[in-house]
């Protein structure tokens, strides 16, 4: 059964740290003017909001958090990935 959780793990943590590299091309292409049909930013789009849309579904519910110029749900999911992936590499 170790080598079975083992494997999870590092798929687990692989798929996270893919996640985290597309919200970081995310971040940059922001910075870039493109086309609206640009297929790299609908693919990136496709990939990471499901997983950001949570946390900003819960930051919505602060008013005072809606007029900071930065995508805090963005960073914060991105940090929450690296937490997440930091404990499975320590613990499994």
């Amino acid at each position: 059964m170790g080598a079975i959780s083992f494997i999870v793990t590092k798929l687990c943590i692989t798929l996270i740290d893919v996640l985290d590299f597309a919200i970081l091309i995310r971040v940059l292409l922001s910075w870039i003017p493109l086309d609206e049909d640009n297929k790299l930013e609908a693919f990136l789009y496709s990939i990471t909001e499901p997983v950001i849309m949570p946390m900003r579904a819960l930051m919505n519910k602060f008013d005072s958090l809606q007029t900071i110029p930065i995508d805090l749900p963005l960073l914060a999911t991105a940090i929450l990935l690296s937490i997440i992936s930091s404990i499975l590499s320590v613990y499994g």
